[in-house]
């Protein structure tokens, strides 16, 4: 009976194990997706109690978490992309006067950092577009992996109490000087 007992207790282990696993990697799946979902959401979308969910720092904590970012946003991977955002590029239009010689309007365009795509001429206007440098969508996702790497100050926030290192007689020792040194104002 206890053999059977021991199986089935080891059995019962290793599928909260897969089930933890699958909530990590849900959540994961979940956060990539989505750039503006919060960990938070995430979490709750993968089955997390709410409680857990509401602190997603304890989650951040786990050696699985520290796994998964050092597989999912290796610092090379983070790099690539950084490199790839730098060149992100949207597609933008502008109108120009008619009398304006298109070689003029390209030469303004390229001022600015921008690439002319194509110039129409509709209705006594020029309508020029052009690719300009997406830089809102290359701060947002810089932002996004910055963040769950924990590279931000706050996010990495370690309290130090030189106190904790002293035993109970030391602690009684600095206890008794301190009350002393206030009980003499």
């Amino acid at each position: 009976m206890g053999l059977k007992r021991n199986k089935k207790i080891k059995k019962m282990s290793a599928l909260k194990k897969k089930k933890t696993t699958g909530r990590r990697a849900e959540t994961m799946k979940k956060l990539l997706e989505n750039n503006g979902k919060s960990l938070s959401k995430a979490m709750l979308d993968a089955k997390y109690s709410p409680s857990y969910a509401k602190n997603p720092q304890l989650f951040k904590k786990t050696r699985k978490w520290k796994e998964i970012m050092a597989d999912k946003l290796s610092e090379e991977m983070v790099s690539d992309v950084h490199a790839e955002l730098l060149k992100a590029t949207k597609l933008e239009q502008g109108i120009f006067p008619l009398k304006m010689e298109d070689e003029l309007i390209r030469v303004l365009v390229s001022e600015v950092g921008c690439t002319v795509m194509k110039i129409v001429e509709i209705m006594g206007k020029k309508y020029v577009w052009y690719r300009a440098p997406d830089n809102q969508a290359k701060k947002a996702a810089l932002d996004m992996a910055y963040k769950l790497q924990g590279k931000y100050a706050a996010e990495k926030f370690e309290e130090i109490n030189p106190l904790a290192k002293l035993s109970n007689a030391e602690l009684a020792e600095k206890r008794k000087i301190l009350l002393k040194f206030l009980l003499k104002k």
